[in-house]
Protein backbone atom coordinates (compact mmCIF):
# COMPACT_ATOMS: atom_id res chain seq x y z
CA UNK A 1 0.00 0.00 0.00
CA UNK A 2 1.35 3.70 -0.59
CA UNK A 3 0.77 5.84 1.76
CA UNK A 4 0.32 9.96 1.22
CA UNK A 5 3.80 11.96 2.66
CA UNK A 6 1.36 14.41 4.02
CA UNK A 7 0.02 11.88 6.40
CA UNK A 8 3.57 10.34 7.88
CA UNK A 9 5.79 13.88 7.04
CA UNK A 10 5.51 15.07 10.73
CA UNK A 11 7.83 11.50 11.58
CA UNK A 12 10.62 12.51 9.71
CA UNK A 13 11.06 16.53 11.04
CA UNK A 14 14.55 17.57 11.58
CA UNK A 15 14.15 19.90 14.12
CA UNK A 16 11.78 19.82 17.21
CA UNK A 17 9.92 16.98 19.21
CA UNK A 18 9.68 14.42 16.56
CA UNK A 19 6.26 12.01 16.95
CA UNK A 20 7.06 8.64 17.62
CA UNK A 21 3.80 7.67 15.39
CA UNK A 22 1.60 8.62 13.23
CA UNK A 23 -1.99 8.11 11.83
CA UNK A 24 -2.44 7.05 8.03
CA UNK A 25 -5.44 8.56 6.57
CA UNK A 26 -4.70 8.49 2.69
CA UNK A 27 -3.75 5.23 0.60
CA UNK A 28 -3.53 4.48 -2.86
CA UNK A 29 -3.51 0.24 -3.54
CA UNK A 30 -0.94 -0.92 -5.67
CA UNK A 31 -1.71 -0.38 -9.26
CA UNK A 32 -4.05 2.43 -8.45
CA UNK A 33 -4.08 5.87 -9.76
CA UNK A 34 -6.39 7.44 -6.69
CA UNK A 35 -5.96 7.72 -3.02
CA UNK A 36 -8.97 5.88 -1.05
CA UNK A 37 -9.43 7.91 2.75
CA UNK A 38 -9.38 5.63 5.63
CA UNK A 39 -12.55 5.54 7.54
CA UNK A 40 -12.17 2.54 9.84
CA UNK A 41 -10.98 3.18 12.04
CA UNK A 42 -12.11 6.97 11.92
CA UNK A 43 -9.08 8.30 13.55
CA UNK A 44 -7.19 6.52 10.79
CA UNK A 45 -4.30 3.60 11.17
CA UNK A 46 -1.34 4.37 13.33
CA UNK A 47 1.88 3.52 12.29
CA UNK A 48 5.95 3.56 13.58
CA UNK A 49 8.41 4.62 11.18
CA UNK A 50 9.77 0.61 11.47
CA UNK A 51 6.70 0.04 9.66
CA UNK A 52 6.92 2.35 6.85
CA UNK A 53 9.45 1.22 3.57
CA UNK A 54 10.52 2.28 0.44
CA UNK A 55 9.21 0.25 -2.37
CA UNK A 56 12.64 -0.93 -4.35
CA UNK A 57 10.99 0.22 -7.77
CA UNK A 58 11.09 3.49 -5.89
CA UNK A 59 14.48 3.29 -4.51
CA UNK A 60 15.87 2.45 -8.14
CA UNK A 61 14.07 4.97 -9.66
CA UNK A 62 15.19 7.70 -6.96
CA UNK A 63 19.28 6.46 -7.76
CA UNK A 64 18.62 6.29 -11.63
CA UNK A 65 17.10 9.58 -11.16
CA UNK A 66 19.68 11.22 -9.14
CA UNK A 67 23.02 9.14 -10.79
CA UNK A 68 23.72 7.18 -7.48
CA UNK A 69 24.17 4.16 -8.54
CA UNK A 70 26.85 5.01 -11.60
CA UNK A 71 30.28 3.50 -10.06
CA UNK A 72 32.78 6.09 -9.60
CA UNK A 73 35.18 6.34 -12.21
CA UNK A 74 38.51 3.50 -11.16
CA UNK A 75 41.34 6.42 -11.80
CA UNK A 76 39.51 8.34 -8.64
CA UNK A 77 41.32 8.05 -5.09
CA UNK A 78 44.99 6.41 -4.49
CA UNK A 79 46.26 4.15 -7.62
CA UNK A 80 46.56 0.57 -5.72
CA UNK A 81 50.07 -0.64 -4.99
CA UNK A 82 50.11 -3.82 -7.01
CA UNK A 83 47.72 -5.00 -10.19
CA UNK A 84 45.63 -7.57 -8.34
CA UNK A 85 43.50 -7.67 -10.77
CA UNK A 86 45.60 -8.28 -13.68
CA UNK A 87 47.57 -10.76 -12.11
CA UNK A 88 44.73 -12.61 -10.87
CA UNK A 89 43.15 -12.98 -14.73
CA UNK A 90 46.45 -13.99 -16.20
CA UNK A 91 46.53 -17.02 -13.38
CA UNK A 92 42.84 -17.22 -14.31
CA UNK A 93 43.78 -18.09 -18.04
CA UNK A 94 47.03 -20.12 -16.66
CA UNK A 95 44.51 -22.29 -14.54
CA UNK A 96 42.09 -22.94 -17.45
CA UNK A 97 45.25 -23.81 -19.75
CA UNK A 98 47.55 -25.78 -17.38
CA UNK A 99 45.00 -26.51 -14.48
CA UNK A 100 45.41 -25.84 -10.85
CA UNK A 101 48.85 -25.86 -9.41
CA UNK A 102 49.89 -28.78 -7.18
CA UNK A 103 50.39 -26.92 -3.79
CA UNK A 104 49.07 -23.33 -2.89
CA UNK A 105 53.34 -22.73 -2.47
CA UNK A 106 53.90 -23.60 -6.33
CA UNK A 107 50.88 -21.09 -7.04
CA UNK A 108 52.22 -18.29 -4.99
CA UNK A 109 55.51 -18.52 -6.80
CA UNK A 110 53.30 -18.15 -10.02
CA UNK A 111 52.07 -15.09 -9.14
CA UNK A 112 55.42 -13.57 -7.70
CA UNK A 113 56.90 -14.46 -10.89
CA UNK A 114 54.22 -12.79 -12.34
CA UNK A 115 54.29 -9.45 -10.83
CA UNK A 116 58.58 -9.65 -11.57
CA UNK A 117 57.57 -9.95 -14.93
CA UNK A 118 54.58 -7.64 -14.86
CA UNK A 119 55.17 -5.23 -12.09
CA UNK A 120 55.61 -0.98 -13.79
CA UNK A 121 57.41 -0.09 -10.58
CA UNK A 122 59.71 -3.58 -10.40
CA UNK A 123 57.66 -4.40 -6.74
CA UNK A 124 56.64 -7.50 -6.28
CA UNK A 125 53.87 -8.49 -2.94
CA UNK A 126 55.89 -10.28 -0.22
CA UNK A 127 54.78 -14.32 -0.16
CA UNK A 128 52.36 -13.36 3.10
CA UNK A 129 49.96 -11.01 0.91
CA UNK A 130 49.79 -12.89 -1.75
CA UNK A 131 48.99 -15.75 0.53
CA UNK A 132 46.45 -14.27 1.70
CA UNK A 133 44.78 -13.56 -1.41
CA UNK A 134 44.91 -17.00 -2.75
CA UNK A 135 43.55 -19.13 0.17
CA UNK A 136 39.74 -18.25 -0.15
CA UNK A 137 40.30 -19.14 -4.03
CA UNK A 138 42.53 -22.49 -2.86
CA UNK A 139 40.50 -23.83 -0.37
CA UNK A 140 37.68 -23.49 -3.30
CA UNK A 141 39.59 -25.00 -5.84
CA UNK A 142 40.20 -27.70 -3.21
CA UNK A 143 36.79 -28.71 -1.96
CA UNK A 144 35.91 -28.73 -5.79
CA UNK A 145 38.95 -31.29 -6.72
Amino acid sequence: MAVSVMDVLPMFRRYGTIPVTGRIHHIRPPGATDWSFVTDPEEGIEVTLADLMIRGEEVIRFEDQHDLSRRPASDIGTTPRYAWDDAFLAEMLRIHEQGVPATQAEWIGRIQEWFAMNSKSGEVPDERTIRRRLTPAWKSLQISA
